[in-house]
């Protein structure tokens, strides 16, 4: 739709709601109730983070547990594998350069 066909279309938009008496409506023009919530943390309480330290150590055992596929697949094996490309990338630029 260009911007002539656009323009016409508001006019005769405009036009109808003119010839039943009422205003037309325009962008932006209405207000609009705007609701927040706030959370907040009593300074009075002073075991916000207990949770998250309380058996640490058994925390990480389990995760580990359950998960070393995927961190072997997806952190260590990546890791592992740009580090073996780039000793071999300069190891073979040395011997390259070495005549």
């Amino acid at each position: 739709m260009d911007f002539l066909a656009l323009a016409k279309f508001n006019t005769n938009i405009q036009l109808a709601h003119s010839e039943r008496g009422e205003e037309a409506p325009r962008m932006g023009k209405l207000p609009v109730r705007l609701k927040e919530v706030v959370y907040t943390v009593s300074p009075f309480e002073v075991s916000v983070l207990s949770g998250l330290w309380k058996d640490l150590p058994q925390k990480l055992h389990r995760k580990w547990s359950e998960n070393w596929v995927d961190i072997g697949f997806f952190a260590i094996l990546p890791v592992y594998a740009t580090m073996w490309y780039a000793n071999d990338y300069k190891e073979k630029e040395k011997m390259h350069h070495r005549y």
